[in-house]
This record gives C-alpha cells, structure tokens and sequence, in this order.
C-alpha cells in the first residue's frame, strides 16, 4: 500500500541543518504515526513521501527559498514502517470533523 490520503502513516525520520547538527532524530525510535493528507506534518514533507510503500527509504532536503517558514534548509531521511487502512478513532474524527479542537482545517 502506498502513502496516500486518508491512510494511517507510522514512519521514522532524522533531519539535519545546512551544518550537519542534528535538529532531530527518531530513528531509533517507535515511529511516527499520522493520516496522510490531515495537516499532521509539513506539506513539503508530505508531498516528498506521497508514493512510498512499506519498508521505502528515502533523503530529500527542503530549501528555505521554496518553502515559507523555513529558517534553514533542511535536509531529511525518512523510513515509511506502515502504511494501512486502520485509522483510530480519534484520528479519523480529527480528520471528518472540522468543527474545532484537532481541526484538519
């Protein structure tokens, strides 16, 4: 299965500075989970790991000229652990539900 909108999303990431300092690094951790396409992370990061499947690896750098917000470039490897259908119930009414609180909008 591939990342795609209205999927449940676990994966691992690091991301380095234009310096090589570490900002982040769960790669060693458990993974990340969110619902592909609900606002859970940056747009630019979504849109790079859109595609993957299960097991995918993957390094990319974001560019501050190309993405509002940015303070730096920021360069990225990324581990997608699962992709499904199994969405929890508190995700999937974040997601439908754009009335307040955990708004997807």
């Amino acid at each position: 299965m591939k990342v795609a909108d209205n999927k449940m999303v676990s994966l691992r990431y690091s991301i380095k500075n234009g310096q090589g300092h570490v900002m982040v690094d769960i790669m060693n951790d458990g993974p990340f989970r969110y619902v592909c396409g609900s606002g859970g992370i940056l747009p630019a990061l979504e849109q790079n790991i859109r595609g993957m499947e299960q097991g995918a690896k993957k390094s990319f750098t974001l560019l501050k000229a190309e993405q509002p917000g940015l303070f730096e470039d920021l360069y990225i490897d990324v581990v997608i652990d699962d992709v499904s259908n199994d969405i929890p119930e508190k995700a999937a009414a974040s997601v439908n539900n754009c009335d307040g609180g955990d708004c997807c909008c």
